[in-house]
């Protein structure tokens, strides 16, 4: 069964305490755990220099883990397996197309280096051209398409050679953000409708939650959490996934009744904004900004800043004084983090 035939074809693939030290004791990478079953989609997300790409690296086998460090596709190792053999398929931020080659030659070339005969060769390439939507370009250069119709010529041209485990570094990161926004849809229904393994890297929130399956967060190095978008979003386990995914709001526990934690952690919408009095904490409106259907309110409560979401049809001004109330349920009590959470 192909790729085309929708039918999961990916494998499962495990990675047991791999890491990665570099001369001069630069650990890139803690011994890390990882599962995934057939077909997932993993998206990495982390700010730069966590370990997203170096753990993609070690899962292509473009580099070895440290010593216990193993890798597996469908519960077998491949740690000492060229990435020639592993049957992985890879899609760069620079998408590293054949200039000289139309469409349809790139999407063919992994399988023309196989041997593939023509014919079988030329019928998959159609059909892999159809489901991304580029039939129609298959005899245009390269050089003559868009940046996103490129994209979709790469995750075509991987995809081609029935990979067992997609890998994607960065793949929207140089395109505009309205194009980015996009393809992002696209390619996460892509992906899904090819149903492949599949680990994407990146550092956009957005982009994570609208690809993932699930989604491991990273930092120095280790996955901090993993879990589906819902769970990041919704139950970060510490204050470093609060700040990086998404808007929080924090607070010292002492302004926020019955805490008594040093932080508390907060989505702008869990902010109710009422009249002076209504509500326990006091705050003055410092910006809104119209977003369309809800307005966002930048507030000062006691020198702290908040932010919070009200419909854009209130009559809220820059200096008004107001009141602000929190839903206790989708409070995150922290204690005081040590060190720095805005970065790796």
């Amino acid at each position: 069964m192909t790729a085309t035939q929708g039918v999961a074809h990916g494998a499962s693939l495990s990675v047991r305490r791999a890491g990665k030290t570099f001369p001069g004791g630069v650990v890139a990478l803690q011994p890390t755990d990882l599962d995934l079953p057939a077909g997932e989609i993993l998206v990495l997300l982390g700010p730069s220099g966590c370990g997203k790409t170096t753990l993609l690296r070690l899962v292509a086998g473009l580099a070895a883990p440290d010593p216990g460090g193993a890798v597996l596709f469908d519960g077998v190792d491949v740690t000492g397996t060229p990435i020639e053999r592993r049957r992985v398929g890879m899609v760069f931020q620079s998408y590293a197309l054949f200039p000289n080659m139309t469409v349809a030659e790139n999407v063919g070339y992994g399988l023309k280096v196989r041997g593939e005969p023509r014919a079988a060769r030329e019928a998959e390439v159609g059909r892999l051209l159809a489901m991304v939507g580029l039939a129609d370009l298959a005899d245009r250069p390269v050089d003559r398409i868009s940046g996103g119709q490129r994209q979709r010529v790469a995750l075509a041209r991987a995809i081609a050679i029935r990979p067992k485990v997609l890998l994607l570094d960065e793949p929207l990161s140089a395109l505009d953000a309205a194009l980015r926004e996009r393809l992002r849809i696209e390619l996460a229904g892509l992906l899904r409708r090819f149903a492949i393994t599949a680990i994407h890297v990146t550092h956009d929130q957005a982009e994570a939650m609208a690809i993932g399956d699930r989604i491991a967060v990273m930092r120095d190095g280790r996955i901090i959490q993993l879990g589906t978008p819902e769970d990041i979003y919704a139950r970060p386990v510490d204050p470093f996934v609060a700040s990086f995914v998404g808007t929080m709001n924090r607070l010292p526990g002492r302004l926020v009744a019955g805490s008594t934690a040093d932080e508390v952690f907060f989505r702008p919408e869990a902010v109710t904004v009422g009249p002076p009095g209504a509500g326990p904490l006091a705050a003055r409106v410092v910006a809104a900004i119209f977003f369309g259907a809800h307005r966002r309110l930048t507030l000062d409560v006691d020198g702290h800043v908040v932010e919070a979401d009200i419909a854009s049809d209130r009559p809220v001004r820059v200096g008004d004084a107001v009141s602000l109330a929190l839903d206790a349920a989708r409070l995150h009590v922290f204690s005081e983090p040590s060190g720095r959470i805005d970065g790796c």
